[in-house]
């Protein structure tokens, strides 16, 4: 069973100190987070290279991240849009997007909308590659 402690600290995702609390009680900064990937009820949070374990659904963290920071590219995934460097088109009309770790996020069908309004918004931001 958590402790009110720890189930109040998750919620500081959102205010003035936005952090996230992950399964062992430690605090992880949400601008540490490059994305986010989901593990059945858990989800995965990937901060270079660590990988935090939470005890959340992604849909549920999806809720509580700023949309203007974080969007959802698959059924799976959510990425820091501060973190894509590129994005690729793939022949099945989807994206490939790379991070500036390196890694490289498949985005869905599903979620094409979303991630073709986070390129034109970078593209009007003067970012070329995104």
């Amino acid at each position: 069973m958590r402790s009110p402690f720890t189930h109040r600290l998750k919620w500081l995702l959102g205010s003035k100190t936005p952090a996230i609390v992950y399964t062992r009680g430690h605090l992880v900064p949400v601008e540490k987070v490059d994305w986010v990937e989901s593990a059945n009820n858990y989800v995965l949070l990937h901060c270079g290279p660590k990988t935090h374990l939470l005890s959340e659904t992604l849909t549920g963290l999806e809720k509580r991240l700023d949309p203007a920071k974080f969007v959802r590219v698959h059924r799976g995934r959510i990425v820091n849009v501060s973190r894509i460097v590129a994005a690729h088109t793939m022949m099945n009309g989807t994206y490939e997007l790379e991070l500036n770790t390196g890694a490289r996020l498949s985005t869905g069908r599903q979620f094409l909308e979303a991630v073709q309004r986070l390129i034109r918004r970078s593209n009007c931001q003067g970012q070329a590659e995104v």
